[in-house]
């Protein structure tokens, strides 16, 4: 393997009606988003290691349809890897729970937190307004409870 060849993808996309107008000329963000998350996954399936994936905000600009396969095929990869998903979409959040729900998958969720002088803090668990509302009362019945 030559110098700068790993970041190369073996594949080309083309618009089978326009093959002569770059992609990227006419589809939208999410389209674009989704042809690069549809390569990526394709590409993780062809290979056998089990590395882990980090994904930051995955399904930026994509329509619900989409984003709800893109957090089941996610859950459906951390049967054989680490799948770790930094997103601010709590509706994306509710999905990959859902789908891990559904398939046995153990999810281990983190927020961060703004605090009094810190921003960025680590909390377990997720953010509040992705709590029940038991959770959410239980959490404030604690609060209270140091409080006092």
């Amino acid at each position: 393997m030559g110098p700068g060849e790993r970041a190369v993808h073996p594949y080309e996309m083309k618009l089978m009606e326009r093959p002569d107008v770059e992609p990227g000329r006419v589809l939208s963000e999410g389209e674009r988003t989704c042809v690069a998350l549809a390569g990526f996954l394709a590409e993780i399936e062809a290979t056998d290691n089990a590395s882990a994936i980090v994904l930051d905000d995955p399904v930026t600009s994509l329509d619900h349809r989409y984003r709800d396969a893109v957090a089941e095929r996610l859950v459906k990869e951390a049967r054989n890897r680490q799948v770790i998903v930094l997103t601010h979409d709590i509706v994306f959040l509710f999905m990959l729970r859902k789908h891990a729900s559904e398939i046995g998958v153990s999810c281990h969720e983190l927020s961060l937190e703004r605090g009094n002088k810190q921003h960025g803090v680590v909390k377990q668990g997720p953010p509040w307004i992705a709590l029940s509302v038991d959770r959410r009362i239980k959490q404030l019945i604690d609060e209270l409870k140091k409080a006092e």
